[in-house]
């Protein structure tokens, strides 16, 4: 820093380098100092959110601010590639989701239950040329009401509360990983309409 203290980018710079070696308090730190000599140096809001994320749960709502601004000068200065802002976006709701697991109060002990009755024999005869596609219906429709049990209240949430297309799409990834939940409800409304799932996901996914 002798050299050129005014300049912000020797603060991320070596930013950077304290990422590297998860010295997050000091990449913290630098990006802050960089951020008082230039408010809209995108990457400095890019680095010190990745260190406050990684800092502990008081700052974990900093660490989404910083990602919002990210999003904000970077897109205004057309640094905000497709790729980078979806990644931004994939962050933001994970670190909402870490937020809201939380302040959760703890889930109470589960009862158990008995075991569901077996499911009813598909009224087909078992050469009928129909019976491969109605089980892998049946499946379909069994698997779907699941993953609704399971995920109901965390699904609604996501879903209500963020009016961004992009954002909401990344928070149910952020839920589900692998599952394609969108995909995956229009592909099975062919089979139910008179599924039990809410009507907006149904139109959201037309």
């Amino acid at each position: 820093m002798d050299v050129d203290p005014g300049n912000p980018l020797y603060y991320t710079n070596r930013a950077q380098a304290y990422l590297k070696l998860e010295r997050w308090g000091a990449a913290d730190a630098d990006c802050t100092s960089a951020l008082r000599l230039d408010k809209t140096l995108s990457k400095a809001y890019w680095r010190r959110a990745t260190a406050r994320g990684q800092r502990g749960a008081s700052f974990l709502q900093d660490a989404i601010s910083d990602y919002n601004s990210w999003l904000q000068y970077a897109s205004a200065q057309g640094k905000a590639d497709p790729e980078a802002r979806q990644d931004r976006l994939l962050r933001i709701s994970e670190l909402e989701t870490q937020i809201r697991r939380a302040a959760a109060p703890p889930r109470a002990a589960r009862v158990p239950v008995a075991p569901a009755a077996p499911a009813p024999e598909i009224p087909v005869p078992a050469d009928g040329p129909m019976r491969p596609y109605l089980e892998k219906i049946y499946a379909s429709y069994a698997e779907l009401k699941q993953l609704w049990k399971d995920h109901e209240g965390e699904m609604v949430t996501a879903w209500e509360q963020t009016s961004i297309p992009e954002l909401r799409e990344a928070k149910l990834k952020a839920l589900f990983g692998e599952v394609d939940v969108l995909a995956y409800l229009k592909r099975s409304r062919s089979h139910f309409q008179a599924s039990p799932l809410p009507s907006c996901y149904m139109s959201a996914s037309d």
